[in-house]
């Protein structure tokens, strides 16, 4: 390092006589570094909520935007990179708009500019209008008031077209010129009305009313000249556009703004760049007619002698066809007469066979008839054999049921014997514990004892002979009813 001293006009300087650390002199660019650090790094610079009007706005081909906010005194630059942006936010956002920005402070280290990167922004005043109106415009889209199957055919030859426009408006002049070089003839009704201010869309919307009660009119053109885009409110109205969309008749719209597509476009039939463009496109050119007329005259000359040169040729082929399907027809007309002498015989013959048949059936269905009577003696007789057999059952039914009865008593004296014995038996084991006085007693009662089995055994037999009655009775029915 040299001393102080002049070398090609620059003065060096000996950090040693300042007294200054070599480490502590900063480039340019690390100081820039460390004010972006501190500026990030501060808790009440990195959410800034900062309210101004934009100006120097500029969109750049990256999509980022570039801008102001300034108030009356002070302008701070900011940044809005793209991808922290809203779809489409770049539409409310113009000079002159007044905001409030969210964002944080920071630098652009290579000019070490302090600016604010946004976050979000809210727009106030002008850019709130223009909230509303997108807002107003989505929600017409979503009901189907912008779809172009609803839009109405405009007429190629109308007979009367209603003009809305302003009665000092330049548009009326530049309709009347274009309408009187291409359809001169065209007769038009007008309905002057206000364009901007408060009253316009309500003005507008009774000119729409005025005309629909005017006959023959079968288009309407809603111009308006030149102007600033503020002139264009009237023409975004909620209440205009749905009057405009349940209209009749089809609507030309000539506002007369190139670049600002307003809802009333939207909504119309057909938009025009302008009002001599919507009175274009509402009336025929009277020379283009005239050419096109004359074209057609032409073409529908050469059309009709072709069409009468082929049915010249379709004639004569229809002649010659004619005399081959008479020849046809007459032999044919013969072929049938033939033919129906041959059915004719053959119906005869058929006839015959059916009469033949009719008599075969007659005696047929006298046979049966009679077939039938002797089924029915034969019935009857078989019924009554059939209920002198049932009469029979019935009387041995009753029969069985009265020696069921019987047998069921036998049955009763029976249980009552056993049940004697059943004492007597008991007695014996008493009596044999007694004394031998007894033993004579006991003798007497072995001899009653012996006469109840006996008595028992009359009764078995009885039963079995009971049975086996039944068992003959039941074979005698079984062999009845079969």
């Amino acid at each position: 390092m040299r001393s102080d001293g002049l070398e090609n006009g620059i003065t060096y300087m000996n950090y040693n006589l300042l007294n200054v650390d070599p480490t502590e002199i900063y480039s340019v660019t690390e100081l820039s570094k460390n004010i972006k650090q501190i500026l990030s790094g501060h808790p009440q610079l990195n959410n800034v909520l900062l309210k101004g009007e934009i100006t120097n706005f500029i969109k750049a081909s990256s999509g980022h935007l570039y801008f102001s906010i300034k108030d009356e005194n002070t302008a701070i630059a900011c940044a809005f990179f793209k991808y922290l942006q809203d779809t489409d936010v770049d539409k409310d956002l113009c000079d002159g708009i007044q905001i409030v920005a969210m964002g944080s402070m920071t630098t652009y280290e290579p000019r070490c500019q302090y600016q604010l990167n946004i976050k979000k922004i809210i727009p106030i005043g002008n850019g709130a209008r223009a909230l509303r109106l997108r807002q107003t415009e989505e929600n017409l889209e979503k009901e189907g008031l912008f779809d172009e199957s609803r839009k109405k055919a405009i007429p190629k030859l109308p007979r009367k077209i209603g003009i809305i426009t302003s009665k000092d408006s330049a548009a009326i002049t530049d309709i009347f010129t274009v309408i009187n070089s291409r359809y001169p003839m065209m007769n038009l009704v007008m309905a002057y009305v206000a364009l901007q201010g408060d009253s316009a869309p309500k003005s507008i919307i009774n000119g729409l009313e005025s005309l629909s009660r005017i006959e023959d009119i079968d288009v309407v053109i809603l111009a308006r000249g030149g102007g600033p885009s503020e002139d264009l409110m009237a023409f975004n109205d909620e209440g205009l556009v749905r009057a405009m969309h349940s209209y009749d008749k089809p609507i030309i719209t000539g506002i007369g703004h190139e670049k600002d597509t307003c809802l009333a476009d939207r909504v119309s039939d057909l938009r025009a760049s302008t009002p001599s463009t919507a009175a274009k496109a509402a009336v025929p050119d009277m020379q283009e007619l005239k050419s096109e007329i004359k074209d057609l005259d032409g073409r529908l000359k050469i059309s009709v002698s072709h069409i009468i040169e082929l049915e010249r040729t379709e004639i004569k082929r229809l002649r010659e066809r004619h005399d081959l399907l008479k020849l046809g027809l007459e032999r044919s007309y013969k072929s049938y007469l033939n033919l129906q002498n041959a059915k004719d015989n053959e119906v005869l013959v058929k006839r015959k066979e059916v009469e033949k048949l009719h008599n075969n059936l007659a005696s047929l269905r006298l046979t049966l008839e009679r077939s039938y009577q002797s089924y029915l003696v034969a019935r009857e007789a078989r019924e009554k054999e059939i209920k002198a057999k049932r009469d029979e059952i019935n009387q041995l039914s009753r029969s069985l049921d009265s020696l069921e009865v019987s047998l069921q008593r036998s049955y009763d004296s029976y249980l009552k014997v056993q049940e004697k014995n059943a004492e007597f038996a008991r007695r014996e084991d008493e009596l044999k514990q007694r004394n031998e006085e007894i033993k004579q007693q006991e003798k007497e009662i072995k001899l009653k004892v012996e006469d109840g089995k006996s008595e028992a055994s009359k009764y078995k037999a009885i039963i079995a002979v009971m049975v086996v009655v039944i068992i003959i009775i039941l074979l005698i029915l079984i062999r009845l009813m079969t």
